[in-house]
């Protein structure tokens, strides 16, 4: 999610493996991306693919605005929600702000969905790129779920402080600690840290830093969530760049934990039995 108006590289070594991935060969989405609230940051990451190691990245993170692109685009399909406001998945794109960008399906993360991507976690830096993404590997499973995570509980917050002195910390700090849980969460971790693990954000203001530290410390402890990703379509370049965009979040949702629906419908039980003598009295009227 690294973008600004000028021209932004984030890790663009990986992006030759990115387009010859396979991916689908149509964009469904034609989107318009600007940048919202942000700050300035850097830092590293062990990206592992198209020659390995560490990687330097920087740039202004926070707060990307996505919609329909306007005026629209033959054939382009249209996002039920649109636009919104969102953080980005990766750290293997190119995005300029304002820019227009083809982007493909909406993938699903949840177990049974297609949106995992096999790099995410931690020690899965070597894992091979593929299309669509690797389906049940712990590690990735556990990174989109803390990500999730923080991104739903946040994000809120983050909307509140638009308009705000506090908006650009708020932004920035949840785009940092989404890349945390994204790339250092799962099995040989060694715990969510900024300043440790495959990615560390070295350059950040304080009171930035401090509010990513208190997102992460904050994670739940069995998260579960359904939502999308939204994937750049690496075959259609954006107007301005020849890189495919980032991936970003899209409608995420938590999932009620068994003990909180059985309560849920316990509530509920006093009201059936209520609405049941009604109607045997209105029967014996």
């Amino acid at each position: 999610m690294k973008r600004s108006t000028r021209f932004v590289r984030t890790l663009g070594l990986a992006l030759a493996v990115f387009v010859g991935a396979g991916e689908a060969q149509a964009s469904y989405y034609t989107l318009d991306v600007t940048l919202g609230a942000s700050q300035q940051a850097r830092g590293t990451i062990d990206i592992g693919t198209a020659g390995g190691g560490v990687v330097g990245w920087s740039g202004p993170v926070g707060d990307l605005i996505i919609a329909d692109h306007n005026p629209p685009v033959f054939g382009q399909n249209f996002l039920p929600i649109s636009p919104f406001n969102t953080v980005c998945t990766d750290l293997e794109g190119t995005l300029f702000t304002p820019g227009t960008y083809g982007f493909q399906q909406l993938r699903d993360f949840s177990n049974a969905g297609n949106g995992l991507d096999p790099r995410w976690g931690y020690d899965n830096q070597n894992q091979p790129l593929i299309s669509p993404p690797a389906q049940g590997n712990a590690n990735s499973q556990a990174a989109i779920q803390n990500a999730a995570d923080i991104f739903f509980n946040n994000v809120g917050a983050a909307m509140a402080a638009i308009g705000t002195l506090a908006k650009q910390e708020e932004w920035a700090a949840l785009q940092l600690a989404v890349w945390e849980a994204l790339y250092d969460s799962g099995t040989g971790s060694p715990g969510l840290s900024l300043t440790s693990g495959r990615f560390t954000a070295t350059s950040a203001d304080s009171t930035t830093l401090t509010l990513a530290n208190a997102m992460l410390a904050g994670l739940s402890a069995n998260p579960h969530y359904v939502g999308f990703t939204l994937y750049p379509d690496p075959t259609v370049p954006s107007d301005q760049d020849p890189y495919p965009a980032q991936s970003v979040f899209y409608n995420v949702t938590p999932v009620p934990e068994p003990t909180t629906m059985i309560a849920g419908a316990l509530l509920l039980l006093p009201f059936g039995m209520s609405t049941l003598r009604v109607l045997r009295r209105y029967r014996t009227a």
